[in-house]
């Protein structure tokens, strides 16, 4: 399962622990109407490497974290072929699969940093029309309570959920959760408003065993640019 942690001490643009809210235990996502609303969140299955989780933002393409691509012991970037995406896994089922056609990391990403950790995979067919809607980007704005949609190490069979997480400093390029991360968390996203947004996709977890407090970069400055290395 495809993660990291990272020291907060070391992170000047992350705020003190002292001043986190106690963090929100993950929910496992309910069957029936609960489920179907976040159907376009899967796992995005790496041949020979783990998984991690990432979110269909159109019929076409998957937004999840750069270090996914990467294999974790050779810290390569693994060829798009080994790529899966699959939609709304659930214990053996699914609401689509799809293989993925390529992708696109920021120029300036460098395995293991953290500030420009995020990808977008276009996938060989696009999913759909009927059955999953795909989760639109969003900006962030006012907002700072936000949920969670994710897979993990302890959930790698269904996606959990936590709700009323608080995003400590949103308008920054990176910030903290207190939303829980594990491994295989990686690219899940940070959902905002009653119909939810994407606004960041979470690259990493805090120091500790289990699961931690999570660390999220937001998409505003990214997404563009990946769509235009896709050609979109």
């Amino acid at each position: 399962m495809i993660m990291r942690f990272t020291s907060f001490a070391a992170k000047s643009a992350l705020i003190a622990w002292a001043s986190l809210a106690p963090p929100i235990a993950a929910q496992a996502l309910l069957p029936g109407t609960a489920a179907e609303q976040f159907l376009a969140v899967g796992r995005v299955n790496v041949v020979g490497a783990g998984f991690c989780t990432g979110t269909l933002i159109a019929p076409d393409l998957v937004l999840t974290a750069a270090h996914c691509l990467y294999h974790p012991r050779s810290k390569r970037r693994v060829t798009d072929d080994r790529l899966h995406f699959v939609a709304g896994y659930r214990k053996g089922s699914f609401a689509a699969h799809r293989r993925v056609a390529n992708s696109a990391v920021p120029e300036s990403y460098r395995y293991e940093e953290l500030p420009a950790d995020i990808a977008l995979l276009r996938l060989e067919e696009p999913v759909g029309p009927v059955g999953v809607t795909p989760i639109s980007p969003a900006p962030f704005g006012s907002v700072t309570q936000v949920s969670v949609v994710s897979y993990d190490r302890r959930r790698p069979e269904a996606p959990s959920r936590q709700t009323a997480c608080e995003a400590l400093a949103p308008n920054a390029a990176l910030f903290r959760l207190t939303c829980l991360s594990d491994f295989g968390a990686s690219g899940a996203p940070v959902l905002v408003g009653n119909t939810p947004s994407l606004a960041a996709v979470i690259v990493a977890k805090s120091r500790g065993r289990g699961a931690t407090p999570a660390i999220a970069l937001s998409i505003e400055n990214h997404l563009t640019v990946l769509k235009n290395m896709l050609g979109r």
